[in-house]
């Protein structure tokens, strides 16, 4: 495995924003080739289909696994931070992604700001910054509907225990984001794009937000998930094809053993 960290992680943290000063050793976000938002067009290219019209990774981490690439498996796993994933990796050699990255490689990308769910998946779909996606945070103020809204249940904040209630005052999520996204572009290329995420969470406001032109799937448990994921590989007649899958909080791994 290719363990790019050393020349990678340096940069990263020389990395500055001029109108942005903060003391210590803060990580400061990168919008360019070391950067979430650079995933999308590093997905197009490396499945081979046209040129997205965003940043890719830089030429050193796409590098090690271009190629004839025909299947993307795409792994997000919220709020795993890079240090916890080194050292889950290393407390335990005989985990499967040891010999995955055997093949692979590893180097650390920055997330933006803020870096919260709602604000960051609609930039891994789309390439776009949060300025321009308007998904700028947890909860927002949506002048059109008079209200403070929680935007990943998509409802008020004062009452964010009932999700989808947006929907009912009239918001549709489904063309609240620029038309900028992965899952279209991959589509009219004839690449197969499919989504695996929580049942508690599957075609939530948020999800459709940003998912767009994807069969998409739900799963219970981690079996349930594989399962799930190896059945849909073995069905995919398209030459090339995009898999996403979602791990957040709502089916967390038992703290006695790192699972997936």
């Amino acid at each position: 495995m290719p363990d790019l960290t050393p020349d990678i992680l340096p940069k990263i943290q020389e990395n500055r924003l001029a109108e942005l000063r903060l003391s210590g050793n803060f990580i400061y976000p990168d919008y360019g080739e070391l950067s979430i938002m650079a995933l999308p067009a590093s997905i197009a290219s490396l499945l081979d289909a046209p040129p997205f019209p965003s940043p890719e990774l830089s030429a050193e981490l796409l590098a090690p696994v271009s190629g004839d690439v025909k299947r993307v498996i795409w792994i997000l796993v919220d709020a795993l931070a890079f240090t916890r994933l080194r050292l889950w990796l290393d407390q335990h050699p005989d985990l499967v992604w040891n010999d995955l990255l055997s093949a692979g490689v590893l180097a650390p990308i920055t997330s933006l700001a803020p870096s919260t769910t709602s604000t960051c998946l609609p930039s891994m779909w789309s390439g776009l910054s949060p300025a321009e996606h308007g998904f700028v945070g947890y909860e927002l103020w949506l002048k059109e509907y008079g209200v403070v809204a929680n935007m990943i249940k998509h409802s008020p904040f004062q009452i964010d225990h009932r999700p989808g209630l947006l929907e009912m005052a009239g918001f549709d999520p489904a063309v609240a984001m620029p038309s900028q996204n992965l899952g279209s572009h991959l589509s009219t290329a004839g690449i197969g794009v499919h989504t695996f995420q929580h049942i508690s969470i599957y075609r939530s406001g948020l999800s459709r937000l940003f998912l767009k032109e994807n069969s998409s799937h739900s799963f219970v448990s981690t079996s349930d998930l594989w399962a799930n994921l190896v059945a849909t590989v073995g069905r995919e007649d398209r030459e090339k094809n995009l898999h996403w899958i979602y791990w957040g909080d709502d089916n967390d791994p038992p703290r006695d053993k790192f699972v997936f």
